[in-house]
């Protein structure tokens, strides 16, 4: 499926969880994609602040279907974790994401005023955090090539 296909199923969540007035954010390989530092992405990392997940959920079962999660607990914390698709693009949503690296958990839950910027596709506003806190998720969970990537374009 064509990147230009799974933003238009983001374009379709954003409407959604923005009229609902949730407090959420575009994270991973989605959000770097947006931000021009990856030509491709595989599905749409969605976050939300505690107490908004189950309304999302709601919200995403109506778009879409749940499929089975895929989760490992034995590298994430995340308190409420559920996968979707819809249209054929998978999304992952999650509440308090949390990384466990070397028995120690670390906590990142979404908070309105980590949100550093809102990207407009096609005139719907896409929250997302800032690429220094990716960076350090991904330096925890082991993904270097996009902490590389991110550090390249800091670095220009």
């Amino acid at each position: 499926m064509e990147e230009k296909e799974k933003l238009l199923v983001l374009k379709k969540i954003a409407h959604a969880f923005n009229e609902a007035h949730i407090t959420w954010a575009l994270g991973s390989s989605s959000f770097l994609y947006l931000e021009g530092l990856v030509n491709t992405f595989h599905d749409l990392d969605l976050f939300v602040s505690h107490g908004d997940g189950k309304k999302a959920e709601a919200l995403l079962r109506k778009l879409g279907h749940e499929e089975p999660a895929n989760y490992k607990p034995e590298l994430y914390g995340t308190r409420l974790f559920c996968e979707f698709a819809i249209d054929g693009v998978e999304i992952d949503l999650m509440e308090d994401f949390s990384i466990i690296k070397d028995g120690k958990e670390y906590y990142f839950p979404l908070k309105p005023e980590n949100i550093v910027e809102r990207l407009s596709l096609d005139g719907e506003s896409i929250p997302v955090e800032s690429l220094a806190a990716w960076r350090e998720r991904y330096a925890l969970m082991g993904r270097l090539e996009k902490v590389e990537i991110i550090d390249e374009f800091i670095k220009h």
